[in-house]
């Protein structure tokens, strides 16, 4: 039994290094997975830009043709290759040119290859009607495709409605002279936009066809690079937008450089300083030990007093390092344990040995309950908390934590009283997580209700099959972002009267985590100086159809 206390500690001291590896090690995680998400922004964002400029320096080559329309209405065919000719000089993978008056495919440069689309009527076709119908009556350049050509191939089309003056004397008057209309190989187009770069880091997908952003077709890619986490991007066209996604070919890398590293050199320092402290509380019990035995020689006396409170400097040196939630239990198991070692009340018959017997009991459980709080909080970020699900009866499990409960209700002059819906159906869940959340939200609801508050559990269901369970208090309340704090691991409230009332800053956030394991939520509405009520929802799939 007198190394018992210091291998506890010892083995208190692990674990509270090894929450800490595992907090830095989430840490680390988050941002190494955020630095990796802004670096394939970064990439996107070129991309993008590159591709907007390929895009629009080939697209304003419409304009020009527009702008030779009007000013040359007589040109001629040698009029248009000369011209056409010139625009495409540093364009090659322009598949063709067009003027079309009143929307007829006249002119195209170049025309070998493309002999097919001469003398096509786009008003006529009903595959082209639409788009070409929207560009006149909106009057605004309509990028079209991908789309099949009928001169063979796959290309992007951008029509340019052509108004030159009605020519009716009538100042300000515009008629349809037709379409200037460019075709431009896809392909090449995104390699020259780095879309395809052949380096094979990345994994790219466009949709938007006809210029219809997020809610058009993939015409570049696969969906499943939409559907995945991947970044996407807008790109700006003329009249609409296309979207663009990347993903790190073989997906985003879940772990950091050095992550092994860290944990084996993380684990041999909770091991090393479990070892530290367990022997620097056994050096603290042999040195009490050596004074009892040698009473009455003053100066072995005056010795071991000398190592006594050097040994209990450096134990408070390292228990100050550590969180006040696992110090204070701490320090009350080792004071207690000192009285009753020493006898300083007489032989351990004594009533105050009782009493401190059950405070050091007292606070032992205290520590179990911060570590099986820590562990199940880390079970559960790891995915590995396991629920044993069975079929439940609601009332059952009100009652047995208000069983719970009730002693210290009772201690504060608070009523407990409950309220379930009859014949409210079974669900399915794990019995002893649920009594565990509902126990202590109704701890929590006695510590901040004053002397003869009153505290309502109350369950019902709704139409789809949901259950909710429900604890209000007519308490001190909270602010909504006392609320937000409440939520966090490791976060209390800070006030007045909750500072009177210790504790880890665990159970809401272990509690809301254990409902989600169920796939329900939890849900706080307060007020302050107005009471709280704190109420789990349990979705229809928990519910256990009536026979």
């Amino acid at each position: 039994m007198r190394h018992s206390v210091p291998i506890f500690a010892g083995f208190v001291a692990a674990i509270a290094v090894l929450v800490a590896v595992v907090y830095e090690d989430f840490s680390q995680t988050s941002a190494f997975k955020l630095a990796h998400r802004v670096q394939v922004l970064t990439q996107l964002s070129t991309v993008r830009a590159k591709l907007e400029a390929a895009l629009n320096s080939r697209l304003t080559l419409v304009h020009g043709l527009a702008a030779f329309a009007k000013v040359y209405p007589t040109f001629s065919e040698d009029d248009f290759y000369i011209f056409a000719t010139d625009l495409m000089v540093n364009h090659q993978d322009i598949r063709s040119l067009q003027l079309a008056p009143r929307a007829v495919v006249t002119y195209i440069h170049p025309l070998k290859g493309n002999e097919a689309a001469k003398g096509h009527d786009l008003l006529a076709d009903p595959a082209r009607r639409e788009a070409a119908e929207r560009a006149i009556a909106e009057r605004k350049f309509v990028i079209a495709g991908p789309v099949k050509l009928k001169q063979g191939g796959e290309a992007l089309i951008g029509r340019n409605p052509i108004y030159v003056p009605a020519g009716n004397g009538a100042p300000g008057e515009e008629r349809f002279w037709g379409f200037s209309i460019i075709l431009i190989d896809l392909d090449p187009l995104l390699k020259a936009g780095g879309v395809i770069d052949g380096s094979g880091k990345m994994r790219y997908a466009l949709r938007g066809k006809d210029g219809l952003g997020a809610s058009g077709a993939v015409f570049f890619g696969d969906q499943a690079v939409f559907d995945a986490d991947s970044v996407k991007l807008d790109i700006s066209l003329p009249h609409g937008s296309w979207q663009l996604a990347g993903l790190p070919n073989g997906g985003w890398t879940k772990t950091w450089p050095g992550r092994k590293w860290f944990w084996g050199g993380g684990g041999g320092v909770a091991v090393v300083v479990g070892l530290l402290v367990y022997l620097v509380m056994r050096r603290t019990d042999e040195l009490r030990a050596e004074i009892a035995d040698h009473e009455q020689t003053e100066i072995a006396l005056q010795k071991a007093k000398k190592e006594a409170e050097f040994a209990n400097n450096a134990k408070s040196a390292f228990l100050a390092a550590m969180s006040h939630d696992l110090r204070t239990p701490l320090n009350a198991i080792i004071g207690f344990s000192e009285i009753m070692q020493t006898h300083v009340f007489g032989p351990l018959g004594d009533r105050h040995y009782e009493e401190y017997a059950k405070d050091i009991y007292d606070s032992g459980r205290l520590l179990v309950r911060l570590i099986n709080s820590v562990l199940d909080l880390s079970k559960i970020e790891a995915g590995k908390y396991e629920l044993v699900e069975e079929d439940l009866i609601v009332a059952s499990l009100i009652h047995a934590s208000s069983k719970i409960a009730a002693p210290l209700a009772e201690a504060k002059k608070i009523r407990i009283s409950t309220n379930i819906e009859h014949n409210l159906p079974m669900f399915r869940g794990d019995e002893t997580t649920l009594v565990r959340v509902i126990n202590n939200l109704l701890s929590n609801a006695i510590k901040f209700t004053p002397a003869g508050g009153e505290i309502t559990v109350s369950a019902r269901s709704n139409g789809n099959g949901s259950i909710y369970i429900a604890v209000s208090d007519t308490g001190i309340g909270m602010s909504g972002q006392d609320i937000l704090k409440a939520l966090k691991p490791f976060e209390q409230i800070n006030s007045a009267y909750s500072k009177h009332h210790e504790g880890t800053g665990l159970g809401l956030s272990l509690c809301q985590k254990l409902v989600e394991l169920h796939g329900g939520r939890l849900d706080i509405k307060s007020e302050v100086n107005n009471g709280t009520t704190v109420t789990l929802f349990f979705p229809p799939e928990r519910t256990v159809a009536s026979l």
